[in-house]
């Protein structure tokens, strides 16, 4: 299946090819304050569906068919860029009633964006003309590979997945808040109903659906789960030997950003262009506020042909590293002109941004201990994560109880040296992965092994990371396995790796 953003991205970047006519385009950057918010005109944008799939009897060539698609897909374009405004502003301040009620009336009405979307791509695959479609100045070889024979979206579908999205509006209505016991209970809706949806869609369990699905993984969630396994046997007792003794100090957000910048003037190149067009652009948000949604994310904007950074900064000094993040997410959305990627490969950048920080930004050497330490928590903090994720929608039926939610996530916290976590009461509440992404936690691990090996390969010799991630900045290979052996990058799950990356961890934090 694999019905994803990056075949949306896909077609934005042909689209803006062909009405271009070159190879590089570009639009007029323009502030963030300058950006416009207009609620999404649905009347407009079904009227445009409908022409096009009107002219889908009728027409007697793909390029007739084109400039009808495109007036509709504009409109679409349009309903993305102002989802995504809509949920910037909400996050900046969610007492703010109004973004609030703009962001849900764009949620509520995604289900049946995505379903009038994916199902105009299968009526497109299915025309006469779909090998004219396939050129270079339209959708691009194989694009309709995955478009063929019936789409999954059908009223039962939207049904449930409108159903999900209230869900996911309850969960926003209390995040902030310190009310456990409801958003426990609204995880185990989530759970029940998600796998209502695999079940629905043909899929033996939700992991594998999302895996296909959202994203667009060339491993299995058995991989995954073995990945996981290894990690907690090898890197679970150097988790539980290390104490790291260091402290954060106070950094205000000018030293935050200067961190990033710096890092970007002293790499050069396209990531300098990025980070300077960021500050002049005021397309960034990192002050801290009790009012902002507590967590950090890059977002793109495509109608404006930018990405944004919101951030809800610590101000401390690990503020550094969360900005390098997004910032590596920020520049490889700038170079490839938002074209998507599965969030395995996405996840490479912004690890790989952090890693190369040490190198790069002025004081970077000074965090090289943290980052290290930082990345041992992510491998097996992440891990004990996904592997609750993955074994928590084995739970059915009777067994689906908020109490049993409980139990297993003590469990496997312990099973993984997480003792903190195993009786810390229901603190799974507070990963907002679980509930807005599901499936999505392996990636940082995943990712994050391959951005240490560009740590490695910079630290054998200067420059030969840079030049690694520099060169995968524009890559359309969205697989990850075929990512990996694209970029001449270790597989992960090759048996020997986990005690390479044990060794390399243990030489620096245990002198």
């Amino acid at each position: 299946m694999k019905k994803l953003l990056w075949k949306l991205c896909a077609l934005i970047l042909a689209a803006a090819l062909l009405l271009t006519g070159c190879q590089y385009f570009s639009f007029l950057p323009v502030r963030f304050g300058d950006m416009q918010y207009s609620r999404p005109d649905m009347a407009s944008l079904e009227r445009k569906l409908t022409a096009v799939e009107d002219l889908l009897s009728t027409a007697e060539s793909a390029k007739e068919i084109m400039p009808t698609f495109f007036d509709f897909y504009w409109e679409y374009e349009d309903f993305v860029t102002n989802y995504s405004l809509a949920y910037i502003h909400y996050c900046q301040n969610m007492t703010d009633i109004y973004w609030q009620q703009e962001y849900n009336y764009c949620l509520e009405q995604t289900s049946w964006v995505d379903a009038a979307y994916d199902q105009l791509l299968y009526a497109l695959a299915d025309t006469a003309y779909v090998q004219e479609l396939e050129a270079d100045e339209y959708f691009g070889e194989d694009f309709f590979d995955d478009f063929q024979g019936e789409s999954l979206w059908d009223d039962g579908l939207m049904e449930l997945m409108s159903r999900h999205d209230d869900l996911l509006s309850q969960y926003y209505a209390f995040s902030d808040s310190q009310d456990r016991d409801s958003l426990a209970e609204i995880f185990v809706d989530m759970i029940s109903l998600r796998q209502e949806i695999a079940e629905y869609c043909g899929y033996p369990d939700y992991p594998s659906f999302a895996y296909d699905f959202y994203h667009a993984r060339d491993y299995s969630p058995q991989q995954a789960e073995a990945y996981m396994n290894a990690i907690q046997s090898i890197l679970t007792p150097l988790y539980r030997q290390v104490d790291f003794n260091g402290s954060f100090e106070p950094c205000t957000q000018n030293q935050i950003l200067s961190y990033v910048t710096d890092m970007a003037q002293n790499m050069g190149g396209v990531i300098r262009e990025a980070a300077n067009v960021m500050t002049k652009y005021d397309l960034y948000d990192i002050a801290p506020s009790e009012n902002k949604y507590n967590a950090s994310f890059e977002i793109y904007l495509y109608s404006y042909q930018m990405p944004f950074i919101f951030i809800n900064g610590k101000g401390s000094t690990d503020d550094k590293l969360t900005l390098t993040h997004e910032f590596g997410h920020f520049c490889r959305d700038y170079s490839s002109y938002g074209y998507g990627l599965s969030v395995d490969v996405a996840e490479f950048f912004s690890q790989g941004m952090e890693y190369l920080s040490l190198f790069y930004a002025e004081d970077g050497a000074a965090l090289e201990e943290y980052k290290m330490y930082e990345s041992l928590c992510l491998y097996v903090e992440q891990a004990a994560y996904a592997s609750f994720e993955h074994q928590v929608y084995s739970l059915k039926g009777d067994q689906l109880t908020v109490e049993n939610v409980d139990a297993l996530f003590a469990q496997v916290m312990q099973d993984f040296g997480l003792d903190f976590l195993a009786t810390s009461g229901r603190s799974y509440v507070q990963i907002p992965h679980f509930f807005i992404s599901p499936m999505y936690v392996i990636s940082y691990v995943i990712s994050n092994d391959a951005a240490m090996q560009v740590y490695q390969l910079e630290k054998a010799e200067a420059g030969a990371g840079r030049k690694v991630y520099e060169d995968a900045l524009t890559t359309e290979e969205t697989y990850f396995l075929a990512f990996l052996q694209e970029s001449d990058l270790e597989d992960p799950f090759s048996p020997s790796h986990l005690k390479a990356v044990r060794d390399v961890l243990q030489e620096i934090l245990i002198p």
